[in-house]
């Protein structure tokens, strides 16, 4: 299973984005990681939170230990919105 990293993915650009993602490629697992500032809607999310394929992390992705474990568990594919 291919997964893809969403950084922003509660945007208006990343949530459609991963909503695209979920319904067609449905082999691929879709992690969303955003801090949810002032451009962030997360009720935007309730529905993919439901899919299994789907996961949701609150974080400020700024420093470069988390990123990199980050990019590790998704090996490439990553979109910054």
């Amino acid at each position: 299973m291919k997964t893809i990293l969403v950084t922003g993915g509660t945007g208006f650009i990343g949530n459609c984005f991963c909503k695209l993602l979920l319904k067609e490629r449905s082999e691929y697992r879709v992690i969303n990681v955003d801090v949810c500032t002032y451009a962030a809607n997360p009720s935007t999310i309730e529905e993919e939170l439901k899919n299994p394929n789907y996961k949701f992390y609150k974080k400020f992705c700024f420093f470069y230990k988390e990123a990199e474990l980050l990019l590790l568990y998704c090996k490439k594919e990553v979109l910054n919105a």
